[in-house]
């Protein structure tokens, strides 16, 4: 059934993966990592361990989220790809889907990091970056290069210093674009 706050946002956590000690990474106080190995970095050197913490979802993620509650969105816990186009983003973050639209929360960069990454990903991968303040405060497109097609339009959105990404089937944008215009009033 989810939790209290799940079941207010109308999401689920159906995708829900559990890692093996062995899965779970940690920083030790010199900064290196170890992965379940009991404390002892590759070297084999026991070391001091600090759990890095938790992602948290601001109050301003949950707003937004809220927005699509219609669209009954499940939290994905393994992340395949960020947008179905890289597996490099350097950097955790939330996703909900729910197969035609896809949600993704940017909680530890603001977004000239973001914006900064993509253009870097933009380098190597086969899309380019398209700057607009049609949404929010800030945002920009992910357009595809020509031969790379699919059905879905990608944008980056920054509203009250937070960074959201959008993944939505073109059939469906112009439905999400009418709750993305209504941002700036909130």
């Amino acid at each position: 059934m989810g939790t209290q706050k799940e079941q207010e946002l109308n999401v689920s956590d159906e995708y829900v993966y559990s890692p093996k000690p062995e899965d779970v990474r940690y920083v030790n106080s010199t900064g290196g990592q170890s992965s379940g190995t009991g404390g002892k970095t590759q070297s084999g050197a026991l070391k001091e361990n600090k759990k890095i913490p938790e992602l948290v979802m601001s109050d301003e993620d949950d707003n937004f989220l809220k927005l699509f509650s219609s669209y009954q969105l499940k939290r994905i816990f393994i992340h395949p790809s960020l947008f179905d186009l890289t597996t490099e983003y350097p950097d955790e973050y939330f996703e909900y889907s729910n197969g035609s639209l896809s949600l993704y929360f940017f909680a530890t960069k603001n977004y000239d990091e973001v914006l900064d990454i993509f253009n870097a990903l933009s380098k190597t991968l086969p899309f380019t970056l398209n700057s607009t303040n049609s949404f929010g405060e800030r945002s920009f497109y992910i357009n595809l290069g020509k031969d790379f097609v699919d059905d879905n339009i990608r944008i980056i959105i920054e509203n009250k210093k937070r960074v959201f990404g959008l993944k939505i089937k073109k059939d469906m944008y112009n439905q999400v674009k009418q709750i993305l215009e209504n941002l700036k009033k909130i």
